[in-house]
């Protein structure tokens, strides 16, 4: 339901893992169309941020990759990708088309996401009206779930054609 192509739609809020050379995590979180606050300041930030990573990671990332677009942010075309969502359908041996990110994270025996937003879109709440520290909260624990699969996935694709259908993903 959430069409980056459908005028209707909008981008509530934006996440980023960092992984700092340093060793550190960091994760940020920006508001775009959640409430009336002016968000050009936040795509703003978020391109300062994309612009320089040399590698983005997700689950099912051509539909991120089409939200970010949409708002005017692209990746550096020196920036690799990695879906999860893919790396795990060529894994199963294409076997399931478009695994869920919690069906991935529990046949690796890793945490499950939150609930939290799921019970209310099932109350046929839409996301710009779930309390804000619900969405966000939601936002870093996907973040975490989705950078501890690509940490489990990732040994299990060294094949270079793993690389090849992920830069795919861009297009």
């Amino acid at each position: 339901r959430g069409n980056p192509f459908a005028e209707k739609n909008r981008l509530c809020l934006v996440g980023l893992r960092l992984h700092h050379e340093d060793g550190t995590v960091e994760n940020k979180t920006w508001k775009i169309e959640y409430d009336t606050t002016p968000y050009a300041g936040a795509i703003t930030d978020i391109k300062a941020h994309v612009s320089v990573c040399s590698l983005v990671v997700g689950f099912n990332l051509k539909f991120d990759l089409a939200w970010l677009a949409r708002y005017g942010i692209s990746l550096p075309t020196s920036c690799r990708v990695f879906d999860c969502q893919l790396a795990e359908f060529i894994l199963d041996a294409q076997r399931t088309p478009y695994p869920s990110l919690d069906g991935c994270l529990s046949k690796y025996g890793l945490p499950l996401k939150s609930r939290a937003v799921g019970e209310y879109w099932d109350l046929g709440i839409d996301t710009p009206d779930i309390p804000y520290d619900i969405l966000s909260s939601y936002l870093r624990d996907d973040l975490a779930r989705t950078d501890e699969l690509y940490q489990t996935l990732l040994p299990r694709c060294s094949n270079p054609l793993y690389g090849l259908h992920m830069q795919d993903e861009r297009v």
